[in-house]
């Protein structure tokens, strides 16, 4: 059985995000333009319209020098590597423009002031890599379609989990690619998260309490904010 879960038209192309379901498991997979890809690119969660547009892009390429028109083609990357990129860059994005609303809402306050600044290296540390492969950069889509929190107290809360999610993320990331170059920038990211974002997060909520319950918003696996 399948269903489609979302789709995406940039140009005269349309993606699909298509739910395949048998006795044992559920996939998510890319139809472009009514072509299955390869069938061991499996995605975590439904992606943004940036991120089927820069696929769709890739997709283009590929087909523009003879490669099977199936196969997204960015600098040699495998269609689940740049999945992996836009993925991360995505979830950089929601992080950067959550943190910002924080301090639009509440003022500068701490650790979101100095975890911001941080949001943004890891963005363009992502953008380097994929502006090596080739691989387009969406934009940031997330300002004005984040979480908004009725105290700091949510807010760290929030944080908290979401920097615990992060590595669940980024093992799943990292395990879509053996290049050298990648892995190690997923493991840089991966380690800010959890070693200097998490911790201050902690003592945020420590400090502040705990936040009231929390329910999971927008995509799926891997996302990484939950709204109070």
């Amino acid at each position: 059985m399948e269903r489609v879960l979302a789709t995406h038209h940039v140009g005269d192309h349309r993606l699909d995000v298509v739910e395949f379901v048998d006795d044992d498991s559920a996939t998510m997979r890319l139809v472009i333009d009514g072509e299955l890809p390869a069938p061991d690119v499996e995605l975590g969660r439904v992606p943004t319209a940036e991120m089927a547009a820069s696929l769709l892009d890739c997709w283009r390429r590929g087909r523009a020098v003879g490669n099977p028109p199936q196969m997204p083609d960015c600098g040699g990357l495998s269609v689940a590597e740049v999945i992996a990129l836009l993925e991360a860059i995505d979830d950089e994005h929601l992080a950067h423009a959550t943190y910002a609303q924080v301090l639009t809402d509440f003022g500068d306050v701490r650790p979101f002031s100095n975890i911001v600044d941080a949001e943004a290296r890891h963005i363009d540390a992502l953008a380097t890599v994929m502006h090596r492969y080739g691989v387009p950069v969406p934009a940031n889509a997330w300002p004005g379609r984040v979480p908004r929190y009725s105290s700091v107290t949510d807010a760290c809360a929030a944080g908290l989990q979401a920097e615990i999610d992060n590595a669940e993320l980024y093992d799943r990331l990292m395990a879509a690619t053996s290049r050298p170059d990648i892995v190690e920038m997923f493991r840089n990211l991966r380690e800010a998260s959890q070693e200097r974002h998490l911790p201050a997060f902690r003592r945020c909520a420590e400090r502040s309490g705990e936040g009231r319950g929390m329910g999971r918003i927008g995509g799926g696996r891997g996302h990484r904010f939950r709204s109070a």
